[in-house]
C-alpha cells in the first residue's frame, strides 16, 4: 500500500511538471503582442477616427480619455468639447498576455456661428409712443412680481431678428406673475388702435394677457387676452383698445398663464403702440367692446374665443345671411374647428364690472347650422375674486336661421356681485363631449334685456 501511495505521488509530480511546461511551450509558441494606433480628428467637429495596427492580439480595450471605453477594433469617437485627451489602448492574445500604447489626441471643436441679428431701433418708454425694443436694458422700469426677468441674446432669431429680447422665468408659486411698466402719462387710443408684442412660448395656446391699469388705482383697468398658436418659434399678437380707453391708463401688467404653476421660460421683445383706433363703419383693426349692446357695427369685436390652439377662431365678419329677424351689416363669425375641444366657446371682457342693477338678462342672436344643440351662457369674474361663476343652457331648436335667445339670471346673482366676463358655448355637452367639427356659428346684438331662460345655477 505504502508502495503504490509513493507511485502516485511521483506521477502527480511528473504530471504538474509536464503541465507548467507545456503552458510555457505554448506561451513561447505565441508571438508576442504589440500595441499601437493611430487616428485622423475631423477638424472641428470633435470626431476622431482611431485605426487599430496593433499585432498580434485579439482583443481591444480602449480609453479614451474621458470617461468612455470601447472594445471595437476600430472605433471612431466623438468629443463633446475641446481639450487634450489621453487615449489609451490595450491590445491582447489569446493566451492573456498584454500590451498597451498611448497617445494624447487634440480636439478642437468649432464654436458655433453667432446667430445674424439685427441691431434694435430707438427705444422709448413714453405712454405716447411706447416702443420697448431692449436696445438697452430698462432696469427697474421693467417690474418683476413673481418672475425673474433678463435681457438675454434672442436665443431664435427665425421670425424676430432682434439681437436682445426679454427673458422671462415664472415663479411656479405664484399665481398671478407679472411684469409691469409704469408710464408718466397716459395712453391715448384715438391716436392708437393698441399694442402689438412679440412672444416665444414653450407651448401652443399659452395665455398671454396685457392689462392697463390706473397706477394710482388698480380698480380702474382694462385687459385684452391673447393665445399663441406656435411652441418654440416666435409670433406677434396684437391687443387692441377702444377709443373709450383712453387717457384712462398709465400702468401695463403682462401675465403669461396667469392662474396656474407654471414655472415654465417664456420670451417678449418689441412692445409696442401701433395704428389708429378705427370710427364707425370700420376701418382699422377691430377692437374690443367696452360695454353692451355689442351689435359689431362700429368695428368693435369679442376678446377672443378658445381653444385657439385647435384651430378655434372668432372673426368680425360680414352679415352672411341677412334675413328675418337679424338684416345687420356685421356679425361674429365662431368656427369650431373640426377636433376642436368639446368646451371651446367665445368671451368677452369688459373693462369694468357687468351692471346688474336694473335687469339680470342677458340678449344674443344666434344662427347655428344644427337644431337641438345646447347653448350655454356664462358669466364669471376674470381673475377671480367676484361672484360665483353662474351659467343658464338653453336648447337652440331650429337651425340656419337667426334665432334669439335670452338669459334670465335673476335669482342666481347677487346685483352687488362683480361680473365682467361673459362666456358663449356653442354646443356644449359635458357629457358626451363631443369633438369640433369644424361647425360655423354667428353672433350679433349681444344686449342687456328682461325675459327669461333655461335652467343653470353656480359652480
Amino acid at each position: 500500500m505504502k508502495q503504490l501511495l509513493k507511485t502516485a505521488s511521483k506521477f502527480s509530480l511528473v504530471f504538474l511538471v509536464l503541465t507548467f511546461w507545456a503552458c510555457e511551450e505554448v506561451e513561447s509558441l505565441l508571438p508576442s503582442v504589440f500595441s499601437n494606433f493611430t487616428y485622423t480628428v475631423e477638424e472641428g467637429t470633435g470626431l476622431v477616427k482611431f485605426i487599430n495596427t496593433s499585432e498580434d492580439a485579439t482583443k481591444y480595450e480602449w480609453d479614451f480619455g474621458d470617461g468612455t471605453n470601447s472594445t471595437e477594433i476600430n472605433p471612431v469617437k466623438v468629443y463633446g468639447s475641446s481639450g487634450t485627451y489621453t487615449v489609451t489602448l490595450k491590445a491582447i492574445n489569446p493566451s492573456g498576455s498584454s500590451d498597451s500604447a498611448s497617445d494624447e489626441v487634440v480636439v478642437e471643436i468649432d464654436e458655433p456661428e453667432p446667430s445674424e441679428c439685427t441691431e434694435e431701433t430707438e427705444q422709448s418708454l413714453d405712454a405716447t409712443d411706447l416702443n420697448l425694443t431692449f436696445q438697452t436694458d430698462p432696469g427697474d422700469d421693467l417690474i418683476s412680481d413673481g418672475t425673474t426677468y433678463t435681457r438675454i441674446a434672442n436665443p431664435d432669431t427665425n421670425n424676430n431678428e432682434s439681437c436682445f429680447v426679454a427673458q422671462i422665468v415664472r415663479d411656479p408659486g405664484s399665481q398671478f406673475a407679472n411684469n409691469q411698466i409704469d408710464f408718466d402719462t397716459k395712453f391715448d387710443f384715438n391716436a392708437n388702435t393698441g399694442f402689438k408684442l412679440k412672444v416665444w412660448a414653450p407651448a401652443v395656446g399659452t395665455a398671454v394677457l396685457l392689462k392697463l391699469e390706473d397706477k394710482t388705482n388698480s380698480s380702474t383697468f382694462a385687459e385684452v387676452p391673447a393665445e399663441t398658436t406656435t411652441a418654440n418659434a416666435w409670433e406677434e399678437l396684437t391687443f387692441d383698445f377702444a377709443p373709450g380707453d383712453s387717457d384712462k391708463f398709465d400702468k401695463i401688467v403682462l401675465f403669461f398663464d396667469i392662474g396656474t404653476d407654471s414655472g415654465a421660460t417664456y420670451y417678449f421683445d418689441d412692445l409696442m403702440l401701433y395704428g389708429g383706433a378705427g370710427g364707425p363703419g370700420g376701418g382699422g383693426d377691430p377692437t374690443p367692446a367696452t360695454d353692451f349692446p355689442i351689435d359689431f357695427e362700429n368695428n368693435e369685436t369679442l376678446s377672443g374665443v378658445f381653444e385657439a390652439g385647435d384651430g378655434v377662431t372668432g372673426t368680425l365678419i360680414d352679415n352672411p345671411d341677412q334675413s328675418g329677424i337679424n338684416t345687420s351689416a356685421k356679425v361674429f363669425e365662431f368656427n369650431k374647428a373640426a377636433g376642436a375641444a368639446w368646451y371651446s366657446g367665445m368671451f368677452h371682457i369688459f373693462p369694468a364690472n357687468i351692471d346688474l342693477s336694473t335687469t339680470q338678462a342677458v340678449t344674443f342672436k344666434i344662427w347655428s347650422p344644427k337644431a337641438g344643440i345646447n347653448v350655454r351662457l356664462q358669466l364669471e369674474k376674470e381673475g377671480g375674486g367676484g361672484g360665483p361663476t353662474v351659467f343658464i343652457d338653453q336648447t337652440l331648436a331650429t337651425a340656419n336661421e337667426w334665432v334669439s335667445l335670452t338669459y334670465d339670471f335673476a335669482g342666481l346673482v347677487n346685483v352687488a356681485d362683480a361680473y365682467d366676463k361673459f362666456v358663449i358655448f356653442p354646443e356644449f355637452d359635458d357629457v358626451g363631449q363631443p369633438a369640433g367639427d369644424g361647425s360655423i356659428y354667428y353672433l350679433d346684438d349681444i344686449e342687456q334685456g328682461t325675459g327669461s331662460g333655461g335652467g343653470g345655477g353656480p359652480e
